[in-house]
C-alpha cells in the first residue's frame, strides 16, 4: 500500500489538486476575514477565520465560529459547495491510487477465464459436431 501512496504522490494532479484546494481555503478565509472582522465577535484573527474555513470545507463545522454577514454568509456558500469537490477529487485520487493495482489484476484474471471459457467452448463445439450432438 506504501508503494501506491508513493505512486500517487508522484502524480500531477494530485498536487494541483493540493494546491487549488488549499488556495481556495487560504483565499475563503481571507475573504471571511475582511467580511467578518470587526463584526463578528467570533473573529479576533486570521487564525479564527482560517480555522472556520478549513471546519467548513471540510464539513466539520463545529459552529464555534459562524458567519454573521451577508459576505460572510456567502462566501460560507462557496467554501461548502466547492470545498465538497475538492474533497470527493482527493479522496476518489486515494481510492483509485489504492484501488487501481488490484482492478488490473482483476481484470487480467477475468481476461484468462474468458479466453479459458473461449477455448472450453471451441473444444465441446468440436467434440459435439463429431459425435453428431
Amino acid at each position: 500500500m506504501r508503494t501506491r501512496v508513493v505512486r500517487l504522490f508522484r502524480q500531477p494532479v494530485f498536487w494541483l489538486i493540493t494546491a487549488l484546494g488549499n488556495g481556495f481555503v487560504v483565499a475563503g478565509a481571507a475573504g471571511f476575514h475582511l467580511s467578518e472582522n470587526g463584526k463578528n465577535p467570533a473573529i479576533g484573527s486570521f487564525l479564527d477565520s482560517f480555522y472556520w474555513a478549513v471546519s467548513t470545507v471540510t464539513s466539520v463545522g463545529y459552529g464555534a465560529v459562524s458567519p454573521l454577514t451577508a459576505g460572510g454568509k456567502i462566501i460560507g456558500i462557496l467554501l461548502m459547495m466547492v470545498g465538497t469537490l475538492f474533497m470527493w477529487s482527493y479522496m476518489a485520487l486515494f481510492v483509485g491510487a489504492i484501488v487501481s493495482p488490484d482492478l488490473e489484476q482483476l481484470e487480467r484474471e477475468v481476461e484468462e477465464l474468458e479466453s479459458d471459457l473461449s477455448e472450453f467452448q471451441s473444444i465441446t463445439k468440436k467434440r459435439s459436431d463429431r459425435y453428431g450432438g
